[in-house]
């Protein structure tokens, strides 16, 4: 009788650690290997621009986990990649719901003193996510407000959990381009020059992170590229693209790096995959099509490559716009290529430098599409 009521006192046990396991706050953050996995799958297909199996991947997590806020976080997230990749805002408002309850999750569980590390890292990362679109859209204050809410956050994280390398991403990310942009003001003495501090972070994520590996070796990418470093720049985004091939994320970066670095018939073979993959989307307003082919037309005429030159831009010239994108080509054809080396581009400008060719083509499609 003794052994028998000792047996059951045993498996009575078992069976509320059991449970308090699969209902208390351990089994729920999001490095358990259950959710972690579909974590993973999720952000692998935003990656791969399959952004309605992603979304519901994510929809899966807020069901199955509705008082945390990973779930809520990734499928805004996923929502700013697809805007990101159609260069297409219309979602914004979508996007900003799911970031409010990312952030609404926490800050109930802050109240409840139930708040964790991760917590902290995802309410951060919302509003981080929040500052970049709000740059997009130049709103530059609200923007840095973000921002530093973003970080501030991050940095609580990690006073909780000095393990949680993800959350160096974030940070990392903010001193880097933080320091950048200030350029000569960082003598002052409240604006730091943390641009090579901001490197070892990022650096220290993707090699220590959960979640952040190959999202972070591109963003490192992009500050390799704006820090001079073209070779470790180039490795980086060749592994990305040689991880995943179909990415038309980290195949805008490689394409960038081949420009930046000289190699104008590499970027163009991307660029050329690139406008293949974006003309057979659903969903278009043509502007990546644009940006892409101005970009051909730059880079063949630097390459001598004339002829093919004067096709891309009988594409372009082709091209129907809504006002709206026209509107917004106008800056951008400025701003795509930094360049004032002569270009021998061959429709009415022949022996021009780059900088008075482009005005003219912009007059060209802005006067087709007007």
């Amino acid at each position: 009788m003794l052994n028998w009521i000792r047996r059951w006192n045993r498996i009575a046990i078992s069976l509320v650690l059991l449970l308090w396991g699969a209902a208390g706050i351990p089994a729920q953050s999001p490095d358990h290997p259950p959710i972690a996995t579909r974590i993973e799958q999720g952000m692998y297909l935003t990656i791969m621009n399959q952004f309605a199996e992603a979304d519901s991947v994510f929809q899966g997590l807020i069901r199955d986990y509705p008082d945390r806020p990973f779930g809520y976080f990734y499928r805004g997230a996923n929502l700013q990649a697809w805007m990101v990749d159609h260069e297409d805002y219309s979602r914004m408002e979508a996007f900003q719901y799911w970031m409010d309850r990312c952030v609404a999750v926490v800050d109930s569980l802050e109240q409840l003193q139930q708040a964790t590390a991760w917590d902290y890292f995802y309410k951060g990362s919302a509003y981080l996510y929040q500052s970049f679109l709000n740059g997009k859209q130049r709103q530059w204050w609200q923007a840095y407000r973000n921002s530093r809410q973003g970080v501030h956050l991050l940095e609580k994280a990690l006073a909780l959990d000095s393990t949680l390398f993800d959350a160096y991403l974030g940070i990392g990310s903010y001193k880097f381009w933080k320091s950048k942009k200030a350029g000569i003001l960082t003598w002052l003495p409240f604006l730091k020059n943390e641009a090579d501090l901001g490197l070892e972070l990022v650096r220290l994520a993707i090699e220590k992170g959960r979640f952040v590996k190959w999202i972070g070796r591109d963003q490192l990418t992009w500050m390799l590229l704006e820090h001079g470093q073209l070779e470790e720049a180039l490795e980086l985004a060749r592994g990305n693209v040689a991880q995943f091939p179909e990415s038309r994320f980290f195949n805008w970066t490689l394409a960038r790096v081949y420009e930046k670095a000289g190699l104008y018939r590499e970027a163009r073979q991307v660029y050329e995959w690139l406008l293949s993959q974006i003309r057979q989307l659903p969903e278009t307003n043509h502007y990546n099509e644009v940006v892409i082919l101005a970009r051909l037309v730059d880079l063949a005429c630097k390459s001598g490559a004339e002829s093919e030159g004067e096709q891309y831009l009988r594409q372009l010239r082709q091209v129907k716009l809504s006002p709206d994108v026209r509107s917004r080509l106008r800056k951008t054809l400025s701003r795509l290529v930094e360049s004032d080396e002569p270009c021998g581009a061959s429709y009415q400008t022949r022996g021009m430098p780059w900088r008075k060719w482009l005005p003219l083509l912009e007059q060209e499609l802005l006067k087709l599409h007007g």
